[in-house]
């Protein structure tokens, strides 16, 4: 607890301030104008929060005009100047400011991330590798390594590599941290196994369950796990079931696997839904001479969660291919649709495949549809001048199936496009016509108009032009460019809520959680999702997208993932972490965020600056955990301040 502490008062210390009555800065934010007189007014104000709320602004305008404007602001705001200055386009100021200010950042681990994440998005190779060779030990380094390469190409790795290494090495677990996950993002060298392994036997004090599970994380991208059954029975036994949860993903790389395959299996019985399922999916990943198949029947026997049941018959049916019609006739009733399409997938015959698929086709609704449209997509080589694949191909584009058309459009091979261009150029424009101003077919034009670039040039610009006459932004915005929000009818409504509420309890089949609002950080989005629990938006949503680990998903009608409610709002980024327990929304790209939420269940600083976090976990942290793919919100309680 006084760990926790400790972090909420560093991150406070950082916070910005929106404020009720700050309306106008707010809402040109949210129309996203970015109103130059507005804006400034904040900046140049002697209020802190003032300044902070416009520095935050400033870093989602995407507009580099502001740079020297943020240099001038007084350095005691140094961690808020860098994450804006950060969030705009490189710029060789940018770079200078920071690269000068280097020693003027707070030692503490959140001002150190920030300000690294920052100067990785703008900082050259050369002054990169030069501040690398240094041997600095700024434990936020790493974080601009991390940024860097995903916008470089030609970086030294072999620097990099050298350095992160050698991190590991060092008694600060936040630089080891750190360097951790870098590797883990950039994909640790092949031959470096020594280096975690002798991580996972080092005495951790205060991020033990950060390091062990990145250190895991980085043996599965190696596709290596240490020949060591005390380590893997120690990691078997460890209380935390996150660090269980990297063990089911990382020990199948353990070679001579028969050796601890029948103690890996109580992975698949864990008291945890999240290790229980996600054992069961890694079965798949190891080879069938070490796998005892009698022992996969027993555990078939098992009272197992619907979804570790699910899962293992999956695996099951990729080990052994041929007994998946087998398993289709004797599990079918205890089944959902979605396993049974993997199922077929795991068949050899493509004829086989096929008529299955036909059949199952026959009986589908629109959410069944949308993983057999999947499947029938992996068919399209064997089947490609087949018209009666063909038709079901079309069949399911032309539906008014917003995850359907999204998956086929993308999903389509050039050579299909060219066989059947002239009913894709009708079936896009019919779509186009009838869905332009929906929000929650983002995606599905996205991909449409992905599609249009198949047919040919002139097709592409004749959809272009009609995705420009959009009302809606995140709509406009596919081609155009233009996030500006014009006339946008609900910002009042989001703006009456962005305040009143302090906290909201959500009350699911497996108990109840609360986060607290960030509405000083996030208006909009705890406005938004406010309107949204007051017409009783969430209640009955399903937990659509788990993933161990990871993050629990909710906040989508439909439960398919695709859905929304109807509208978009914009994406509000800061510099809050993406860290175990806060809640952030979900998105299809900056600006396109709705209504679908999720929570963290651990540190993943991959999402840091690139989605809205929103809110913060202050009770059922418990109930989080334990929550499964399905489970449902019964009810979204407003706590007013």
């Amino acid at each position: 607890m006084k760990n926790l502490i400790v972090i909420l008062i560093l991150i406070s210390s950082i916070s910005a301030q929106y404020k009720k009555e700050f309306k106008d800065l707010i809402e040109t934010t949210y129309l996203r104008t970015f109103d130059e007189k507005i804006v400034l007014k904040y900046l140049n104000s002697e209020s802190e929060d003032s300044i902070k709320a416009a520095l935050l602004t400033i870093a989602n305008s995407n507009q580099t005009k502001f740079i020297e404007n943020i240099i001038n602001v007084d350095n005691d705001y140094l961690v808020e100047k860098s994450f804006a200055l950060g969030k705009l386009d490189a710029d060789s100021l940018s770079e200078k400011f920071l690269l000068e200010n280097l020693n003027n950042v707070e030692s503490d681990f959140n001002s150190q991330r920030i300000f690294f994440e920052a100067l990785g998005n703008v900082i050259s190779e050369e002054d990169l590798i030069n501040l690398l060779n240094e041997k600095s030990d700024y434990y936020g380094l790493p974080f601009a390594v991390v940024n860097s390469v995903n916008q470089k190409s030609k970086i030294d790795k072999e620097i990099i590599n050298s350095y992160l290494l050698n991190n590991l090495e060092s008694t600060n677990e936040d630089l080891i941290f750190s360097s951790l996950y870098a590797l883990y993002r950039i994909f640790p060298p092949n031959g470096s196994e020594e280096f975690f392994v002798n991580l996972l036997s080092k005495k951790i004090d205060d991020r033990e369950i950060e390091i062990k599970t990145y250190t895991l994380g980085c043996l599965r991208r190696l596709k290596r796990f240490p020949i060591d059954k005390e380590l893997f029975t120690n990691l078997l036994a460890d209380k935390d079931w996150k660090i269980r949860t990297e063990l089911a993903r990382s020990a199948v790389f353990f070679r001579n696997f028969d050796n601890i395959f029948e103690p890996f299996l109580n992975l698949i019985v864990d008291e945890n839904p999240n290790v229980s399922r996600q054992a069961a999916i890694s079965l798949r990943e190891i080879k069938p001479e070490f796998i005892n198949e009698s022992k996969i029947i027993n555990l078939l026997k098992l009272d197992l969660p619907l979804n570790t049941f699910g899962e293992l018959i999956i695996s099951y049916s990729k080990l052994f291919p041929g007994k998946s019609e087998e398993l289709i006739e004797e599990y079918k009733s205890k089944l959902a649709r979605k396993f049974i399409f993997e199922i077929i997938d795991n068949i050899n015959d493509a004829e086989t495949r096929f008529d299955l698929l036909k059949k199952e086709l026959a009986g589908s609704n629109s959410f069944d549809r949308i993983y057999l449209s999947q499947s029938l997509l992996k068919l399209e080589d064997q089947f490609r001048r087949d018209d009666e694949f063909a038709k079901i191909i079309i069949s399911l584009l032309r539906e008014s199936n917003a995850p359907v058309i999204s998956i086929v459009a993308d999903g389509i091979s050039e050579s299909f496009v060219s066989q059947n261009s002239s009913l894709l150029q009708e079936l896009i424009i019919d779509h186009l016509f009838t869905k332009i101003n929906d929000a929650n077919f983002v995606e599905s034009i996205q991909a449409l108009y992905r599609l249009s670039k198949k047919v040919s040039p002139q097709f592409e610009n004749q959809v272009s032009e009609i995705i420009s006459t959009s009302k809606v932004s995140s709509i406009k915005q596919i081609t155009s460019g233009n996030s500006i929000r014009e006339n946008d009818l609900m910002f009042s409504k989001i703006f009456e809520n962005s305040f009143k509420y302090s906290e909201a309890v959500i009350l699911t089949n497996k108990g109840e959680f609360r986060f607290e609002f960030l509405n000083e950080i996030a208006p909009i989005s705890v406005g938004n999702f406010c309107y949204l629990a007051e017409k009783k938006y969430f209640n009955g949503n399903k937990f659509h997208r788990v993933v161990p680990n990871f993050v629990i998903q909710t906040g989508d009608s439909t439960s398919t993932g695709w859905g929304g409610p109807g509208y978009d709002i914009i994406s509000e980024f800061s510099w809050l972490p993406f860290e175990t327990g806060y809640v952030g929304m979900a998105s299809a790209g900056k600006d396109t965020e709705g209504s679908q939420w999720f929570v963290m269940h651990n540190y993943y600083p991959h999402l840091n600056n690139n989605y809205t976090v929103f809110g913060r976990l202050v009770k059922g942290q418990k109930t989080v955990d334990i929550i499964d793919e399905n489970d449902v919100v019964f009810e979204v309680r407003l706590i007013e301040k």
